[in-house]
């Protein structure tokens, strides 16, 4: 398609059509284009001469990924909106599909994470498929779906299609839950279901309707533990029956849902199997219950690490025999889901006025299909159960993949008092009326018409089902036996091949490669021996090796050097830094394990609030390009190297082993008064070297916290809040909780005062994890490692974090408040004071304040969300500590 603007002529297509215009896709760039008129548009050939004149852009968007446009054209005249339709059509009838072969089709175009749920990444999929396919798509992105709230439900979203939906019944639910006629929405595309359930409903109506009750309720995981041997597996066995109060204890504390009401055991040689067995409220439960139970079994692991008679040595999560998503002999006979069974009676008279049979002919037809069931080896016995199970979990967004479980059902029937007797079981219900695809809108709405929609409708909605799936199946039979049934029918891990390095290549060679400034200064690397580590990861870097993703940490080495023809021995630390693409990934997964529907698409749209993105690059820049000013507390550099293609990211630094005070993150006892006070005089000094201007230093890297992006994660700041809340009830309450909730609330505003102060390069993560005390022969001063957090901010962000880390549990926030302000002294001696001239007591409170507060949001929240896959001991200390500071200061902040 060709189009004219401002004369000239441009190319692109048309992506789709709305009531009142079309979109245009186009290379061409359209940054100043807004509200200009297209002269003409012609569409198919130019010899045809279709085209059209004099049309407005209403809108430009710039797809980032694809570098492409997207132009949203109105057509308000309906006149001519005909008339643009009637040329669309001719086009199309002398148009067969093209392939635009410069596109690669073997791979889908790369989207960041954080704009994976965004508009702007659904035109870039679209856009691929329409050039890869010739396609036109135009019906495809034609939906209801707020797209940054999908995260949970679908990955590389392009649209959503569409199922005819149907409402069949209303059908008469006699239940504990469900009572009266109820509307049945069906999502389907065969032809005949809806009306045949409709001819159930009526028959059934007409004797008193369906009555129904539910047995249970009961979701199974059920992951399995690897044990030394028989002897080991049989020991674990014994433990777990013995502590199931504990586990119970722990598995519940991930959710305020799930009630772990059973735990079996099972060996098998040296494994030993584990069902767990939950209540899950309204929930399906099936996510719930794999982060409490993983989060339980992570806790069993480490309570009998040391026991040599158990010998764990590692569990899966899942060992088969939870029955999810199979068909088994154990979900029929224990349940799975909800167990629902319905009963009802239809006379001979209606039979033969609706159905067309009679109660002795259909007895006689069940039996002879009941023998082919059991001939065949089927699990249960039903007509159709599976058609509404389908058409009404589609529907309702439950999960479709369960539909086979779900639909296991035992259906029995015999002549009786003049007419026919049905009963139907419905062991394995895996059903919510909360969570996952139900709060999709059109999903939700469906529950809405059976009353089902939110919390306490579980029951409710499975007595709804189990009258509907006892109607088809009585119309089913019926009309199979009649013969007018044929007359009826007349329808997430990364698996590309690594180029990483691994740890055989970490030898004197790759060191000799990374040490580029050593080599500057005269200093040639010619020998290295690997030196064992107490600690070689932080926590990040940990987390992803864990993921079989590479190597990345801290590598200690006894090195020989030559200096001017001399050589000596010394201690080098090699830092290999993760990709900030796969934090990226682990945060995200990490995030899903919450079981929250919300949490994890508005997490992947902010997470760069966090500043993790190209943090692997920033520190090794930082390193790099520090001023001299700041270099008397950073560790000696001796080079840095980055290779993208195999994603090296790695800096080799002094060893600072012969430092006191390293990684005493779980011990403030460490901590003196006279260190408190060096560490707070020399990051004084470290942070006035940066107090002007500071993002010039490393610009596009180390950059201020923008009040826009925190403001566009407000929805995210929030979610979490509420999460913590529900998961640490007795931490996350009080005055703290409306304290958070008011800085959340004015998050914009509450940014832009921290913006205005005094502000320098911040270190970001300044806590006893990043930092050191040189030995007292060499200054005994301040050294900080591990930037790549690094930000320009207020300085008095880095003096509280270490203070919430370096300090014991404080009963009030005196002593806090006291360092806070030695350490606000400390600049003032500097002549580098934290605000402007004139301040007043009120402005170093707001200070305080919101600096304490924008640390919990947007720091504590991450560690709150760790402690999910792995416990830091330190937590509930720093978080009541800075908890202290915000309350001690909230009546206060104006």
């Amino acid at each position: 398609m060709l189009f004219v603007v401002d004369e000239r002529i441009l190319a692109g297509h048309i992506s789709d059509i709305h009531d009142d215009g079309f979109s245009i896709i186009t290379t061409e760039d359209f940054s100043q284009m807004e509200s200009r008129i297209i002269e003409t548009l012609f569409l198919g050939a130019l010899d045809e001469q279709r085209f059209i004149e004099n049309l407005r852009i209403a809108r430009v968007r710039h797809a980032d990924v694809s570098d492409s446009w997207s132009l949203t054209v109105f057509i308000g005249d309906k006149a001519r909106l005909g008339e643009f339709h009637q040329l669309l059509e001719a086009a199309r009838g002398d148009r067969t599909q093209t392939v635009d072969p410069s596109v690669d089709r073997a791979r889908l175009p790369r989207i960041e994470p954080a704009k994976h749920y965004t508009q702007e990444a659904v035109d870039t999929r679209l856009d691929w498929l329409r050039r890869t396919t010739g396609a036109e798509l135009q019906n495809i992105d034609t939906h209801a779906f707020r797209i940054e709230s999908l995260a949970g439900n679908v990955e590389n979203f392009v649209g959503a299609v569409q199922v005819p939906l149907g409402i069949a019944g209303p059908i008469r639910v006699n239940g504990l839950y469900a009572k009266g006629p109820v509307a049945i929405p069906m999502a389907t595309t065969e032809g005949a279901l809806v009306a045949s359930l409709n001819r159930g409903a009526v028959a059934l109506n007409r004797c008193g309707g369906v009555t129904v009750h539910v047995r249970r309720q009961r979701m199974v995981r059920a992951p399995v533990f690897f044990c030394r041997d028989i002897h080991a597996a049989i020991n674990l066995e014994r433990w777990l029956l013995a502590h199931i109060p504990e586990i119970r204890t722990r598995a519940t504390s991930v959710s305020s849902i799930a009630k772990l009401v059973d735990l079996q055991t099972f060996i098998f040689g040296r494994t030993c199997h584990v069902q767990f067995v939950y209540e899950t409220g309204d929930a399906s439960g099936q996510n719930m219950t794999t982060s409490c139970t993983a989060f339980a079994c992570e806790w069993i692991r480490e309570q009998v690490a040391g026991d040599p008679y158990m010998g764990v040595e590692s569990f899966m999560i899942e060992g088969n025999m939870s029955g999810d998503k199979k068909v088994s002999f154990q979900n029929v006979l224990l349940g799975r889901g909800v167990g629902v069974v319905a009963e009802a009676w239809v006379s001979d008279e209606v039979l033969g006025e609706v159905l067309h049979v009679d109660a002795m002919s259909l007895a006689r037809n069940f039996q002879a299909s009941e023998f082919g069931a059991m001939q065949i080896g089927m699990m249960g016995h039903n007509a159709n159960c599976a058609n509404v199970i389908a058409g009404i979990f589609t529907a309702t967004g439950q999960d479709i993949a369960s539909v086979h479980e779900s639909s296991l059902g035992i259906l029995k029937l015999f002549p009786e008092r003049g007419g026919i007797q049905l009963s139907l079981l419905l062991p394995s219900l895996v059903i919510g009326t909360v969570g996952g695809g139900t709060r999709l809108p059109t999903q939700r709405e469906c529950l809405q018409i059976m009353g089902c929609a939110g919390q306490g409708q579980l029951y409710k909605f499975a007595e709804i089902i189990a009258a509907a799936c006892l109607a088809l199946d009585l119309s089913t039979l019926c009309a199979i036996l009649s013969n007018e049934f044929v007359s009826a029918h007349e329808k997430l891990g990364r698996s590309r091949g690594s180029q990483r390095i691994t740890r055989g290549e970490l030898g004197v060679g790759f060191l000799r490669g990374v040490a580029d400034r050593a080599q500057t200064g005269g200093l040639e690397l010619r020998a290295a021996t690997e030196v064992p580590l107490d600690s070689n990861a932080g926590i990040v870097n940990q987390l992803v090796s864990s993921r079989g993703g590479g190597v990345f940490g801290l590598f200690r080495y006894d090195v020989e050097v030559e200096r001017g023809g001399a050589r000596e021995r010394m201690g080098a630390m090699l830092k290999l830094k993760s990709p900030h693409a796969e934090v990226g990934r682990l945060a995200s997964g990490i995030v899903r394990l919450t079981g929250d529907d919300q949490l994890p698409g508005l997490f992947d749209q902010n997470f760069d609030v966090f500043g993790f993105a190209r943090s692997d690059v920033r520190e090794l820049e930082f390193y790099r390009h520090a001023p001299l000013a700041m270099r008397p507390w950073l560790p000696e550099v001796w080079g840095t190297r980055h290779d993208p293609a195999r994603e090296v990211f790695a800096v080799l630094l002094e060893d600072l082993s012969a430092c006191s005070h390293l990684n005493t993150v779980d011990h403030p006892e460490a901590w003196t008064d006279d260190n408190l006070r060096v560490v707070l005089r020399d990051l004084a000094k470290l942070a006035a070297a940066t107090m002007e201007r500071p993002e010039a230093l490393w610009p596009g890297l180390i950059e201020s916290k923008r009040p826009e992006d925190f403001e566009r994660a407000t929805p995210l700041f929030a979610a979490l809040l509420e999460y913590q809340q529900r998961r640490a009830p007795d931490v996350f309450s009080g005055p703290w909780m409306r304290a958070l909730e008011a800085f959340i609330a004015n998050i914009r505003a509450r940014m832009e005062a921290l913006g205005a102060v005094t502000q320098c390069v911040s270190h970001n993560d300044f806590n006893t994890r990043n930092l050191a005390l040189r030995p007292a022969a060499t200054g005994g001063g301040l050294v900080v490692y591990d930037w790549e957090l690094a930000c320009v901010q207020p300085p008095l962000h880095d003096a509280m974090e270490f203070l919430i880390f370096a300090l014991p549990p404080q009963s009030n926030a005196q002593a806090l408040l006291g360092w806070l302000e030695r350490y606000r002294a400390e600049h003032i001696a500097l002549n580098r004071p934290m605000l402007a001239p004139g301040a007043s007591e009120s402005d170093w409170i707001s200070l305080v304040h919101n600096t304490a507060v924008e640390l919990t949001v947007n720091r504590m929240n991450l560690y709150w969300l760790l402690q999910n896959v792995k416990h830091f001991s330190f937590l509930r200390r720093v978080t009541a500590n800075l908890r202290q500071i915000v309350e001690a200061t909230h009546d206060a902040h104006p």
